[in-house]
């Protein structure tokens, strides 16, 4: 099964399909595969190394992680996508969800007392220190060209209830992406960003609404207030609905990748006295 959260992503060129694949039940780490888009050819990418989260480099050559030492420990991890090196821990670091940023930066979630916070640091595992002030839920992205994170975060600084947010990595203000609950991600090449607006069902598979965003990442489409539950293309210039709530997208908007989970039963025959 694979794992949903920072777990499936195509590569820089779109050629492979990387996703988490978990044998054990859930909330249990999982490994690194990859699928060749052209030839369906599969393989682990990081053999023998369990992870619950990872990110590529913009270059698409290395990978990082958070995998659990002996001490139980989430610590940081960087792999060559080729193995020519072997793995390497970054510094004495433990953290969640880490994720490449600008500048050879490496942004990743930790947990203070009852809060989540987002920190950074160099590749080395120097420069350590927080991204933000404010706290947050959990992280669940960052854009293509590393401008913007993916928050939730519980008490936003623009004002009102919890936000999925996108939080710029030059140090500026956040911006409310939805308002409420929604699914967030982001294509490799149209300039897209997908919001989920309906969660899937045994009758529906969700609905997300496709954003444009043109080539800076810029976020001039989306309102202020964030696009609301009942928001159509004809609301939003240059957006359209993908027939699936939790996407994660491709080259072009028409190419994503999703999660379905299947369900298998055994049935057993009893005989009753």
């Amino acid at each position: 099964m694979v794992t949903d959260t920072l777990a499936v992503a195509f590569s820089p060129d779109a050629k492979f399909l990387y996703y988490l694949l978990r044998h054990g039940p859930p909330n249990t780490n999982a490994e690194l595969w990859r699928t060749e888009i052209d030839t369906g050819n599969s393989e682990e990418v990081v053999p023998g190394v369990a992870m619950r989260s990872f990110n590529l480099s913009v270059d698409g050559k290395e990978v990082v992680y958070a995998s659990p030492g002996t001490d139980g420990k989430p610590w940081i991890w960087i792999s060559a996508l080729d193995r020519s090196v072997l793995p390497r821990r970054v510094g004495d670091v433990v953290g969640l969800l880490p994720m490449f940023g600008p500048d050879g930066t490496i942004y990743f979630q930790v947990t203070e007392g009852k809060s989540n916070y987002l920190e950074k640091m160099r590749a080395d595992g120097s420069a350590l220190s927080k991204a933000m002030p404010y706290p947050i839920s959990e992280v669940s992205g960052i854009s293509p060209a590393r401008r913007w994170i993916i928050a939730d975060i519980p008490v936003p600084p623009f004002g009102g209830g919890p936000a999925p947010s996108a939080v710029p990595t030059d140090g500026g203000e956040p911006r409310r992406l939805c308002d409420g609950i929604c699914t967030v991600s982001w294509s490799l090449g149209d300039d897209y960003i997908f919001l989920g607006q309906e969660q899937s069902s045994r009758t529906t598979p969700g609905r997300s609404l496709a954003v444009s965003l043109g080539r800076d990442e810029s976020l001039g489409a989306i309102p202020l207030q964030g696009i609301q539950p009942n928001t159509r293309p004809k609301d939003v210039p240059g957006s359209m609905v993908i027939a699936r709530d939790y996407a994660f997208p491709g080259k072009d908007v028409g190419t994503f990748a999703y999660i379905k989970d299947n369900v298998h039963r055994n049935l057993y025959r009893i005989t009753l006295p």
